[in-house]
């Protein structure tokens, strides 16, 4: 069974409105981005997700790297970022 996983995120980039999205498919993702301009309403988005989504350039997938350990100690994650 495919898990699917989708997610669309927007956010300003001066001088413009940009939407990232992000698909993710058994564990690999590909990654488009659309430039709206204006900043656009919620019923905007849906629409132009309703009659684009198909259309959308998507990059080639890429594995997403997954080390399986989560790091629960602040002091111990804090010191793995200065390195």
């Amino acid at each position: 069974m495919q898990k699917i996983s989708v997610k669309m995120t927007v956010c300003f980039e001066n001088p413009f409105w940009i939407g990232v999205f992000e698909e993710i498919v058994d564990g690999n993702i590909r990654i488009g981005k659309i430039v709206f301009g204006a900043e656009p309403k919620d019923y905007e988005i849906y629409e132009f997700l309703n009659k684009n989504w198909k259309n959308l350039k998507l990059s080639n997938e890429t594995k997403i790297q997954n080390s399986g350990k989560k790091i629960t100690n602040p002091k111990r994650l804090q010191g793995l970022i200065k390195k």
